[in-house]
């Protein structure tokens, strides 16, 4: 249920990102998280994590704002990213982390260069992914299986003919 809410989770991340505005917004209370993508960079579902790779290593294509109580307190460009998100353990919201690599972090007197830079956040979980928690085993087994599950079935398959 977790795995499913994940990748549920990353689909709307991704839907935004790939959307007119490619922005996705983390609202995480008095914290307010603006990551965008310009250009027509491709983004990948790598296992449960959603990532984004600039096209060249000197471009860096991925902005992420964040605001505090409407003040912002970090502004950077990077050259790739990765999303991380994990339920937490009463299912009302999800854990993201956001992976930053090959970065410029702007401050108010210069910028800064950074390898990696890590941004660890909880966001309350949206409705639809809140519901399957009450998911029963009978719903999964009547759902029709995601194109994910459905790769693992066939390749579970294909191990037991041979």
């Amino acid at each position: 249920m977790a795995d499913d809410q994940v990748d549920l989770f990353l689909k709307l991340v991704r839907d935004g990102l790939e959307g007119a505005s490619r922005m996705y917004v983390f609202n995480a209370g008095r914290d307010k998280y603006f990551l965008s993508v310009s250009g027509n960079e491709s983004l990948q579902y790598k296992g449960l994590r959603l990532a984004i790779e600039s096209s060249s290593p000197l471009k860096r294509t991925v902005h992420l704002a964040h605001d505090r109580d409407n003040v912002p307190a970090l502004d950077a460009d990077a050259g790739s990213m990765r999303v991380r998100a994990r339920p937490d353990l009463n299912g009302q919201n999800m854990n993201v982390t956001l992976e930053l690599s090959n970065l410029v972090q702007h401050e108010q007197d210069e910028d800064i260069q950074r390898a990696g830079f890590p941004q660890s956040f909880s966001v309350p979980m949206p409705g639809p992914l809140r519901e399957l928690n009450h998911a029963t085993p009978q719903d999964y087994a009547d759902a029709a299986p995601t194109p994910r599950h459905a790769a693992a079935n066939d390749a579970r398959a294909d191990r037991v003919a041979k």
